[in-house]
């Protein structure tokens, strides 16, 4: 027995001897993955979390109300140029409010809760600034994900819908545990790296065009997969295998595209369904603008809708043309609810109709500028002008590329006059478009519209 001892002993002696020695890294990388898998495994449940914040958001709404007043009991005061309100009684001293703040938070959480609140002692009893309280956050509907564990602190994200939109907003909450119990340490607050900003605009923009080139190349082709045929009078191919079917498309665009929007995009781009495949028209497509050096910038908000305006090169030419894009959230994600389409809102100042009417008469160089091919010959044009007054202009039609305008002006006529005006008001459309970023041109001029409503 004591000689099968010794063997086994020398055996193990050898078996270490012949592993490599386990480095201060190493021991330090198995001791941390040993803390992570610790971490997850004493971790909430997604329920739990949820549970925990949807009750915390009750109790802050129910403290930032001032609590349950009754009959009588709300009273406010003028302090310091602002007006305030005692808390209700069940919770108007700080002993009473903390029992009620730590059902969530911990210690530490509901003590900064009270100082960042504006909570005040006035009169031996807790009092607020007076202000209305309210959100559309269900936190009941919200979803949580375990993030990390930094020290003690558990990190969950929380999705939560807004009121009965299909907008979500993103929150971290950070939770300790206290005694048996789990509580938030660190109260929800907005994720931002989920905020929608410039940097993520033109990311989004660079990417849907990508994926536009793609789909309208047709996809990526294997060998001898590319098969055209003839149908209703127009040739078409074959999208490749990785994007032929309706379930397949519709998963690549809706990565940039809104549902509605990547729908039109398959109909605007008459993609059929063939003999079980989806096909489109076979054409070459290209384009010299360049996407990855986009530029965008917030415009507005309306609604639901993000309107941003992204500015982009034309190749090396020196030029770039400014676009529109509508941008919504799905989820927790944004994508893109309207491609990119040309910016025609014209600023009123650098209005090309507005500067060759203004002008005409001052410095007629300012007005030939503003004409971009157009057949007319401003010298002859106002040959016989003894005075010109501006009165207005207003856009009366609006394609992709192009935008209309109609100017009204008032003339007074030499007696030699021959041209089209006539004494008095007068009324000329032009067609303008983008040639640069903030330049337009006038590309026809005429006594009627150019564009139909």
């Amino acid at each position: 027995m004591k000689k099968m001892n010794k063997l086994m002993i020398a055996g193990l002696a050898v078996t270490l001897l012949a592993s490599p020695i386990m480095t201060n890294n190493s021991y330090a990388r198995v001791q941390e993955q040993k803390y992570e898998l610790a971490s997850v495994k004493h971790a909430l449940t997604s329920q739990q979390v949820v549970k925990l914040a949807a009750n915390w958001a009750k109790t802050a709404n129910y403290v930032q109300g001032g609590g349950n007043y009754k009959e009588g009991e709300y009273k406010s005061f003028q302090y310091k140029g602002k007006t305030y309100r005692y808390l209700a009684r069940n919770i108007d001293t700080k002993k009473e409010l903390l029992t009620l703040l730590k059902k969530t938070l911990t210690s530490k959480e509901a003590e900064k809760f009270i100082k960042t609140s504006g909570i005040i002692v006035h009169k031996g009893k807790l009092a607020q600034i007076e202000a209305d309280g309210g959100s559309l956050l269900d936190w009941s509907k919200a979803s949580a994900t375990y993030v990390k564990t930094s020290k003690n602190t558990l990190h969950y994200r929380l999705v939560v819908p807004v009121g009965d939109t299909d907008e979500k907003e993103i929150y971290l909450v950070g939770l300790q545990k206290v005694g048996r119990d789990y509580r938030i340490s660190n109260i929800p607050t907005l994720d931002h790296s989920f905020t929608l900003t410039n940097e993520k605009v033109e990311k989004l923009v660079a990417d849907w065009i990508t994926t536009k080139m793609y789909v309208q190349s047709g996809g990526s082709y294997k060998e001898g997969e590319y098969q055209s045929f003839y149908y209703q009078n127009t040739y078409y191919r074959y999208l490749a295998s990785d994007i032929d079917t309706m379930n397949e498309l519709l998963t690549l665009l809706k990565q940039s595209l809104t549902q509605s929007e990547a729908e039109k995009f398959i109909k605007d781009n008459k993609i059929i369904v063939h003999n079980g495949k989806l096909a489109q028209p076979d054409a070459d497509g290209g384009s010299l603008l360049l996407w990855k050096k986009t530029k965008a910038e917030f415009v507005k908000e309306n609604n639901n809708t993000k309107f941003y305006r992204v500015v982009v090169p034309v190749g090396d030419l020196g030029v770039k043309s400014a676009y529109i894009v509508e941008i919504q959230k799905v989820g927790a994600d944004w994508k893109i609810s309207k491609p990119p389409y040309l910016d025609l809102d014209i600023p009123g100042n650098i209005n090309p109709a507005y500067l060759f009417i203004y002008n005409l008469l001052i410095n007629s160089d300012i007005s030939k500028d503003q004409l971009l091919n157009v057949n007319l010959n401003v010298d002859e044009f106002k040959k016989g002008i003894n005075k010109l007054r501006y009165i207005d202009m207003k856009e009366v039609g609006r394609e992709t590329a192009q935008v209309e305008f109609a100017v009204k002006f008032y003339v007074e006529l030499k007696k030699d006059y021959k041209g089209s005006l006539k004494p008095g008001e007068n009324q000329m459309f032009f067609l303008i478009q983008q040639t640069d970023e903030m330049e337009y041109k006038i590309v026809s001029v005429g006594t009627e519209p150019h564009l139909k409503k």
